[in-house]
């Protein structure tokens, strides 16, 4: 389970923070996890090109004008179980 602010989830999507996950799960303890959760978090809010999720879910309500990570305070808390995470299991559960 993943917890966090809006600068976790404004400029990370689902499947870039599955990235990390996996990146990180074998022998990682959650806090190291949530950190590389919050590095993500922080180096696209930076990329005033990208179109994070938050310009994307704008951009479905009619805002053109609106790219680039949204910069604010991030903050992540990671629990782990045995479970094994993919993309299509995390777009089942959407």
């Amino acid at each position: 389970m993943i917890v966090g602010t809006d600068g976790l989830f404004d400029n990370v999507y689902d499947g870039e923070m599955l990235d990390a996950i996996n990146e990180k799960q074998h022998n990682a303890l959650e806090t190291a996890i949530a950190k590389a959760l919050v590095r993500r978090a922080v180096v696209f809010a930076s990329i005033t090109t990208r179109i994070s999720p938050f310009a994307a879910a704008a951009s479905k309500y009619g805002y053109t004008n609106v790219v680039g990570g949204y910069v604010v305070v991030s903050y992540a808390r990671v629990s782990l179980s045995s479970l094994t995470l993919t993309r299509d299991s995390l777009q089942q559960t959407r």
